[in-house]
C-alpha cells in the first residue's frame, strides 16, 4: 500500500484530503451538540463568512446557486463517463483517482455548507418580540376586528387579476428591496447584518413541480426565488429566504421571522402576503370555544377577495405537483439530517394553539403572539 501511494501521489493526496474533510465534518457535528458553541459559531465564524459571501453574490444579477449546482452535476457526470472509459482502456489508476474525486467534491460542498449554516440548527431560539402576557378572551373581538380591518384595507388598495391573484408589476429584486428595508428595522445581534438581494431562478419551472418556492444556499449566502410562485405569496417567500441569509436556519423560525417582517411593514403588498399565510391564526379567536354567540355577532367579516386569493394559491400548487413527493422526500431528509426530527413538518412549527382545560383561556401559538405584539404595541392597554 505504501509503495502504491508513493507511485501515485495524486491518489495519495486525494485520500488525505477526503479523510481530512470527513474528520472535519465529524468534528463539526460533535461541536454542534453544544448550544453555546453553536451560538458562538453562528455569531462569529459563520457570520463573517456569510456576510463576506453575501456582499459578493449580491452584485451578480443571476443565480450563482443554479450555475454552481448545474456545473457541479455536469462535472460529476463527466467524471463518471471518463471512469467508464478508463476502465475499458484498463487505465485503472486514472479510474481510481476519478472515483475518489467524486466523494471529494461532495464532501467539500457538504463541509463548507455545514461551516456556513450547520451550527445554526442548534442555536438559541430566534429573537422575536413574542407577546407572552396572557390575553383575556374578552379582548379577542377587538384584536380580530383590528386586523380584519387592516386586511380589508389592504384588499381595497391592491389590484387583483381574473384568477384572484394579486396584480403586481414589481420584479423579484424590487420586492426583495422592499423586504430588505423591513429587515433593517431589526437591530438584534441574533441576525446577520448582510443585505442580500433575492434572485429569480431560471429553473423555476422545475422547482414549481417540486413544489419548492425558494432555495437559500448558505455556502454562497444567496437567496433564490421561484418566480412562478403566486404573487400573493412571493413577498413572504422572499422574507423567508432572506431570514436564512441572516442566520435564521430552522424552517419554522424562518417562517415566523418572515411573518413578523411582512406583518409590520408599511407596504400593503407585504402585509397582505403575511395575512394570506397566517390570518387564520386570528380567525381562530372567533371560534365558539373562545367567544359567546352574542360576541361573535360583532365580528367584522373579511373581504371575499382575500379568500379568493388564498384559494387560488392553494389550487395553483395542487395543479403543479408532478415531482412534489421527490422534493418533499429530499427536503425532509435534509432537515432530519440536521437534527430536526420533525423534518418538513417543522415548517408548521409554532402554529398550534389550544384552550387551557382549567381556565378555558388561550394557549397562544407563536403567530398569535406576534399578532398580539403588534396590536398591543399600537394599542397599549390603559
Amino acid at each position: 500500500m505504501i509503495k502504491f501511494f508513493k507511485n501515485h501521489m495524486l491518489i495519495f493526496w486525494e485520500c488525505v484530503a477526503l479523510l481530512s474533510l470527513i474528520f472535519l465534518l465529524v468534528l463539526f457535528c460533535l461541536l454542534r451538540l453544544n448550544q453555546d458553541i453553536s451560538e458562538w459559531w453562528s455569531l462569529y465564524p459563520a457570520r463573517w463568512y456569510m456576510e463576506a459571501m453575501g456582499s459578493l453574490t449580491r452584485v451578480i444579477p443571476f443565480s450563482l446557486t443554479e450555475l454552481f449546482f448545474i456545473s457541479t452535476g455536469a462535472f460529476i457526470i463527466l467524471l463518471i463517463v471518463l471512469i467508464v472509459k478508463d476502465l475499458r482502456k484498463k487505465k485503472y489508476n486514472k479510474a481510481i483517482s476519478r472515483v475518489i474525486a467524486i466523494p471529494l467534491i461532495v464532501m467539500s460542498i457538504v463541509t463548507n455548507y455545514f461551516f456556513a449554516c450547520g451550527f445554526a440548527y442548534n442555536r438559541k431560539p430566534v429573537a422575536l418580540p413574542f407577546y407572552e402576557t396572557q390575553v383575556e378572551n374578552d379582548e379577542f373581538i377587538d384584536i380580530h376586528n383590528y386586523f380584519v380591518t387592516d386586511l380589508n384595507n389592504c384588499v381595497d388598495q391592491l389590484e387583483f387579476i381574473s384568477n384572484g391573484d394579486v396584480k403586481t408589476n414589481l420584479t423579484i429584486p424590487q420586492i426583495s428591496k422592499l423586504v430588505e428595508k423591513e429587515y433593517t428595522k431589526i437591530k438584534d445581534k441574533y441576525f446577520h447584518r448582510v443585505a442580500v438581494r433575492a434572485k429569480p431562478m431560471l429553473t423555476s419551472f422545475v422547482y414549481r413541480e417540486l413544489q419548492i418556492t425558494g432555495v437559500t444556499f448558505s455556502s454562497l449566502n444567496e437567496a433564490n426565488i421561484n418566480y412562478l410562485a403566486t404573487n400573493v405569496e412571493i413577498p413572504f417567500v422572499i422574507a423567508h429566504e432572506l431570514a436564512h441569509t441572516k442566520g435564521v436556519i430552522r424552517e419554522d423560525e424562518a417562517n415566523q421571522v418572515a411573518f413578523y417582517v411582512c406583518l409590520n411593514s408599511d407596504n400593503i403588498y407585504l402585509r397582505f402576503s403575511a395575512y394570506s399565510m397566517y390570518f387564520y391564526q386570528i380567525s381562530r379567536l372567533t371560534s365558539k370555544g373562545y367567544m359567546k354567540d352574542e360576541d361573535r355577532a360583532k365580528v367584522i367579516k373579511y373581504d371575499n377577495r382575500y379568500a379568493i386569493a388564498v384559494n387560488h394559491s392553494i389550487d395553483y400548487w395542487k395543479k403543479h405537483d408532478l415531482l412534489s413527493k421527490i422534493g418533499d422526500w429530499f427536503n425532509d431528509l435534509y432537515i432530519k439530517l440536521n437534527g430536526v426530527k420533525e423534518g418538513t413538518e417543522s415548517y408548521s412549527g409554532g402554529t398550534s394553539s389550544s384552550i387551557n382545560p382549567g381556565s378555558l383561556k388561550l394557549n397562544a401559538s407563536q403567530y398569535q403572539k406576534l399578532f398580539f405584539e403588534k396590536y398591543y404595541r399600537l394599542n397599549p392597554k390603559s
